[in-house]
């Protein structure tokens, strides 16, 4: 007699956090607390990170400053410093663990003649070496993770278009994979991926512009029919204006998809309007 097997749904929800969010230790306890939370829970969890505050700036500065014909040594140096200030918090030796990141950038940057698929590759970099310092203490710290490079998951649309804008300004059209959920749920409760980067479809670096990071975890989110997409920041919410500059400003305890979108067209930097159109399409 055959026995019909039920397999139970991995339900997913996805964090996203951004460059102040990542930058401490303290940040980092923080953010285990919520994982722990999320998985006590019963989901699974994709972590999505962007690069560590100001780095994604060091790192476009060096492209400027390599094109230039100048010395980038003492951007180098700055940058692997704050790298290693961060791992030294954490107790992890990012030395050792970023050593592949920094011979590749090394690489990259070794002409002046840095094209946009060049320059993609070297920004994006942020992002990697963020997440897998993360992963790291994550690990050491009993919340068992896996990494996973985002570039795996997101590909990006192919439109005739400028070198410039298909390597440094991408979109993705995901749909939910079943097979990438149950792939992605066999690895770990806890994925860590990063915000902001994706692959073309010769499998080349590619960035998602202004906003790239909320804009990764959207699209995420839909690849795995995530229940809920959570954008962690450091303001408590949604506001009616910038309340560091208009104390009056109103917080929004919830808005809809229409409003979300308004704001954000509107130059609100809370959640790019990218995001809400992939999230609002995927409900």
């Amino acid at each position: 007699m055959l026995q019909n097997e039920t397999q139970e749904t991995t339900r997913w929800r996805v964090l996203k956090f951004g460059g102040t969010s990542v930058a401490s230790r303290e940040r980092w306890i923080r953010i285990a607390e919520i994982l722990r939370s999320r998985t006590s829970e019963g989901f699974a969890v994709a972590l999505v990170c962007s690069a560590i505050s100001g780095v994604t700036d060091l790192l476009s500065e060096l492209v400027v400053t390599r094109r230039k014909g100048l010395d980038i040594s003492a951007l180098l140096d700055t940058l692997e410093a704050r790298h290693h200030k961060l791992g030294k918090e954490l107790g992890i030796n990012a030395q050792a663990i970023l050593a592949g990141d920094f011979e590749t950038l090394r690489t990259l940057l070794s002409s002046s003649n840095i094209a946009p698929r060049a320059e993609a590759a070297i920004i994006g970099h942020g992002e990697l070496m963020s997440t897998r310092l993360g992963a790291a203490w994550l690990s050491k710290n009993d919340v068992p993770c896996a990494w996973v490079d985002a570039r795996e998951l997101l590909i990006a649309n192919t439109y005739p278009q400028d070198d410039a804008s298909k390597y440094l300004c991408a979109t993705c059209s995901p749909a939910p994979d079943e097979e990438v959920q149950s792939r992605l749920a066999r690895r770990a409760q806890i994925i860590v991926t990063q915000g902001f980067i994706a692959a073309s479809e010769e499998g080349e670096t590619v960035l998602l512009g202004r906003g790239g990071s909320d804009t990764s975890a959207a699209y995420i989110a839909c690849l795995l029919a995530a229940e809920k997409l959570e954008i962690w920041t450091d303001v408590p919410g949604l506001f009616t204006a910038n309340p560091r500059l208009i104390p009056e400003a109103r917080l929004l305890r919830r808005i809809g998809y229409r409003g979300a979108q308004a704001l954000g067209a509107l130059g609100a930097k809370v959640l790019h309007p990218r995001a809400i159109e992939a999230v609002w399409e995927h409900g």
